[in-house]
C-alpha cells in the first residue's frame, strides 16, 4: 500500500513540476498558461459568438489593439463604426475584452486570464475597419496570426508579434509600415508605402510588389522573396536565409550570412554583400557606381546590352572573365562597378 501511495505521490508532483515549469516558460514568452491544455487549432464555423461591439470612429486618430494569443482578421466595412466580433470555442471560459475610447484612442485589450488545470477558450476575432478610417493602427500580440483579404488603406501601422503569421492578401497602402514576428512569416501581395519596415525571425517575407521610399527588410534563419520592388532606397539582410527578387528598380542594399543573392531583374545600383553564398545577377542596368563582395561564394552577372560600365575585379582565390576579354562595356559616361571575392570565381557577361 506504501508503495502504491508513493508513485501516486510521485505522478502528481511530476504533473506539478510540469505545470509549473510550463507557466515559467509562458511568462518568459509572454504566452497564457492555459494554451498548454488547449492544442486544437478552431476556425470560425466551429466557435460561437459571444460578443459584438461597435465603437464611433468620430475624431479617431488611434486604433490599438492587444491580444494574448487569439486570431484576428481585418475586414473593411462601408460602415461609420468599428465593430468587433468575438468568437469562442467555450462560451464560458471566453476571455474578456476591455474597450477604452478617450476623445482620439481606442484601445482593444484582451484579458490576460489564468487557466490552472482548465480548458483554454480559443478565442477568435473580427475587426471591422470603416473605409473612411485612414489613420494609425497598432497592433501587439503574444500568439496570434493577423489577416486581411481585403485592400486597406492607413496612415501608421505597427504590428508586433511574439509568435505568428503576417498575411495581407490584397494591397497594404499606408505612409510608414513596421512589422515585428519572432517567430512567423510575413506573406503582402501588395506593399505601398513610404518607409516599409519588415523584421523576421525564423520566418520568411514574401511578397508580389513592394512600392516605397524607403525600405529595410530582414530576416533571421528565413528566405526573403520579392516578385517586383520599386524604391529610392531599399536595404535586405538575411542570416540563413536567401534573397530572391524578379525585377528591382532603384538604390539597392542587399546582404547575406549563410545564404545566396538572386535578382532577376536590376535597374539602378547596388551594394551586395554575401558571406558564404554567391550572388547571382541577371539583366543589370547599371547607373551608378556599385559594389559586390563575396567570402565563400562566386559572382555572375549578365549586364544588360544597354549598361555603360567600367569593372574593376580582384579574387583571392578564383577566376575572372569578362565581356570579350574587357572590362568596359559600352560608351562613356561610364558606371563603376566594383567585384571582389574571397574563395569565388567572377563571371561578367552580356546579354
Amino acid at each position: 500500500m506504501r508503495k502504491i501511495w508513493i508513485i501516486c505521490l510521485i505522478a502528481i508532483l511530476s504533473m506539478l513540476a510540469c505545470s509549473l515549469t510550463h507557466i515559467l516558460i509562458s511568462s518568459v514568452n509572454g504566452r497564457e498558461s492555459g494554451s498548454f491544455w488547449n492544442m486544437k487549432s478552431v476556425s470560425r464555423t466551429e466557435s460561437s459568438k459571444v460578443r459584438e461591439e461597435s465603437i464611433s470612429i468620430e475624431n479617431i486618430e488611434d486604433l490599438e489593439i492587444n491580444f494574448a494569443s487569439s486570431d484576428v482578421r481585418l475586414i473593411i466595412t462601408d460602415e461609420t463604426q468599428i465593430k468587433i466580433v468575438q468568437y469562442s470555442n467555450s462560451k464560458e471560459n471566453a476571455r474578456e475584452l476591455n474597450i477604452d475610447k478617450s476623445s482620439t484612442k481606442i484601445r482593444i485589450e484582451e484579458e490576460r486570464k489564468f487557466y490552472f488545470f482548465a480548458i483554454t477558450p480559443t478565442d477568435l476575432y473580427d475587426v471591422y475597419i470603416p473605409k473612411t478610417y485612414i489613420n494609425n493602427f497598432k497592433l501587439e500580440a503574444a500568439s496570434s496570426t493577423i489577416e486581411a483579404n481585403d485592400d486597406i488603406t492607413l496612415k501608421n501601422v505597427e504590428i508586433t508579434l511574439a509568435s505568428g503569421d503576417v498575411k495581407f492578401k490584397n494591397l497594404l497602402k499606408v505612409e510608414s509600415l513596421k512589422i515585428s514576428t519572432a517567430s512567423g512569416n510575413v506573406n503582402i501581395d501588395r506593399l505601398e508605402g513610404k518607409n516599409c519596415n519588415i523584421n523576421t525571425t525564423s520566418g520568411e517575407i514574401i511578397s508580389n510588389t513592394l512600392n516605397c521610399e524607403e525600405g529595410k527588410i530582414k530576416s533571421i534563419s528565413g528566405n526573403i522573396n520579392i516578385s517586383s520592388v520599386t524604391a529610392n532606397k531599399i536595404e535586405m539582410e538575411t542570416t540563413s536565409g536567401d534573397i530572391e527578387f524578379d525585377n528591382i528598380q532603384g538604390k539597392t542594399n542587399v546582404k547575406t550570412v549563410s545564404g545566396e543573392i538572386e535578382i532577376e531583374k536590376l535597374q539602378g545600383s547596388i551594394d551586395g554583400k554575401s558571406t558564404s553564398g554567391d550572388i547571382s545577377l541577371n539583366k543589370f542596368l547599371i547607373n551608378s557606381e556599385s559594389r559586390i563582395h563575396t567570402v565563400s561564394g562566386e559572382v555572375e552577372i549578365y549586364l544588360d546590352e544597354t549598361s555603360n560600365c567600367t569593372i574593376e575585379a580582384k579574387t583571392t582565390s578564383g577566376d575572372t572573365s569578362f565581356p570579350n576579354g574587357r572590362n568596359v562595356i559600352g560608351v562613356e559616361p561610364y558606371n563603376k562597378l566594383y567585384i571582389e571575392t574571397t574563395s569565388g570565381d567572377i563571371r561578367v557577361k552580356n546579354n
